[in-house]
């Protein structure tokens, strides 16, 4: 149990984060908002196979948050879109 509170939590903050970042830009969504704490309860029930430490269970559901997350956009993205732009706002070549 306490695995999947640090799953929550590591999915608020990046929630948390995520909104402070993108809402000046592209509006708040709550529907985004939750996936986030949505995604990391089910990591934190991940990481009990791994750890019964809280930290370490932080640590690692808001690291495989993260991956599954942005991992999943990349995936479902049929246009490269927010992906288009490298590192600095330059134009990537699309192949």
């Amino acid at each position: 149990m306490i695995n999947v509170l640090a799953g929550l939590l590591a999915g608020c903050i990046s929630a948390c984060g995520g909104a402070y970042k993108d809402a000046p830009y592209e509006g708040f969504k709550p529907l985004t908002f939750l996936r986030s704490p949505i995604v990391g309860l089910g990591c934190g029930w991940v990481t009990h196979y791994f750890t019964g430490n809280f930290v370490v269970a932080v640590l690692c559901s808001g690291y495989l948050e993260r991956i599954a997350v942005e991992g999943w956009k990349i995936v479902r993205c049929k246009k490269p879109g927010k992906f288009e732009f490298g590192e600095w706002g330059v134009a990537k070549r699309l192949v």
